[in-house]
Order: structure tokens, then C-alpha cells, then sequence
């Protein structure tokens, strides 16, 4: 135990100055740039808090935490999914996430608009470990029974609406994929077209 405090304050009192070096040599990222976040509802009982990690940057599992800061709702347990597993020469064992994270939340809501605080904390492959860092993200919930608006939702609705096929009717691949050849003389060409 008394190992881990002075590692834990050892980290405490270098990390102004290894953040002074990176910053200076240009390596180390801003936290919004290095931690990219956005929120949206799904629908009345679900949201979602997505990251996408710079390269050479990881966020750890057990640091997220969520709030909401302004609107009447209550927060569930998030599905944080499992990280990969790294030896951290601080922390020990630790699960990490690279490239993206996607984080679902339940949530209870009287409010049509909440503000959702996500906290997070990372580090720069570098060596270098932001402190907690926390981003927010104002969201308009749906209403009950409705679902959030789903692009590829409505474009399979107007498809079908304007006589395309039912939804789960798949194509032949010949009628969907149809396609003619063409050797243009003289160019040495083969004209390959689909419709």
C-alpha cells in the first residue's frame, strides 16, 4: 500500500512537467482533439457516449463517469464494454480502449432536453497521462415510444414508400448487381457498367 501512494505521488508531481516537455516538443494533443466526444439519444430510455482516440492515445475503462447537469433525468448503470488488457507501470493491470469507444446509458427522463457531463480519463503512448477530463453534450430526447432519427431508417422507408422492395426481400445479385461489358475498339478498353 504505502508502494503505491509514492508511485501515485511521484505521478502526481511529475505530470506538470512531463505535460511542460510534450506540449513544448509538440507531441501531446489537447484532451478534446486527443479524446473526440459526442452523445446522442437513441430514444427516451437509452443514450449513447461515444469516443474516437487519436493514434498513439488510450482511454482507461475504469475512469468514465456520467452525470446530468441540467434537466430532471436519472441515470442507469452504463454498458461499458470490455477493453483490452494493458500493464501500466503505475496502475497494474488496466483495461484500455483504442481508436473508439461506445458506451450505452440508461436513462429516466421527465425532461425533453438534459445535458449529459461524461467524464474520462487518458494517456499519450508517450508516457504522459492526462488528469480526469470531463466533456458535455446537450441532447433532446425523443419522445416516449419514438425512437431517434435513423438515416439508413428513413432511406429504407422512402425506398419502400416509392415502390422499392419490403423490408427483408432481398434482391437476386444478377437484378441487383446488372451489368453490361463493352470493348471500346481500338482504345484497348474493357467499359464495365451497372445500373
Amino acid at each position: 500500500m504505502k508502494n503505491l501512494l509514492t508511485r501515485l505521488l511521484l505521478l502526481l508531481l511529475t505530470l506538470p512537467i512531463l505535460t511542460a516537455i510534450a506540449q513544448e516538443e509538440g507531441e501531446l494533443l489537447d484532451p478534446d482533439v486527443a479524446f473526440r466526444f459526442e452523445a446522442r439519444a437513441v430514444d427516451h430510455e437509452t443514450l449513447v457516449a461515444e469516443w474516437e482516440v487519436a493514434e498513439g492515445y488510450y482511454l482507461y475503462r475504469d475512469k468514465f463517469r456520467f452525470a446530468v447537469t441540467n434537466g430532471d433525468a436519472v441515470l442507469g448503470q452504463p454498458n461499458i464494454p470490455a477493453g483490452k488488457i494493458k500493464q501500466d507501470e503505475f496502475f497494474g493491470e488496466v483495461e484500455i480502449f483504442r481508436d473508439r469507444v461506445r458506451i450505452e446509458i440508461p436513462v429516466t427522463a421527465s425532461s425533453e432536453r438534459i445535458t449529459l457531463e461524461a467524464r474520462s480519463q487518458g494517456c499519450a503512448d508517450i508516457g504522459v497521462c492526462y488528469p480526469p477530463h470531463t466533456q458535455t453534450a446537450t441532447l433532446t430526447l425523443p419522445a416516449a415510444g419514438d425512437k431517434a432519427t435513423d438515416p439508413v431508417s428513413e432511406l429504407t422507408g422512402l425506398a419502400r414508400d416509392m415502390g422499392g422492395q419490403e423490408e427483408g426481400e432481398l434482391l437476386d445479385p444478377e437484378v441487383a448487381f446488372f451489368h453490361t461489358l463493352e470493348v471500346e475498339p481500338g482504345e484497348q478498353a474493357l467499359i464495365a457498367r451497372w445500373q
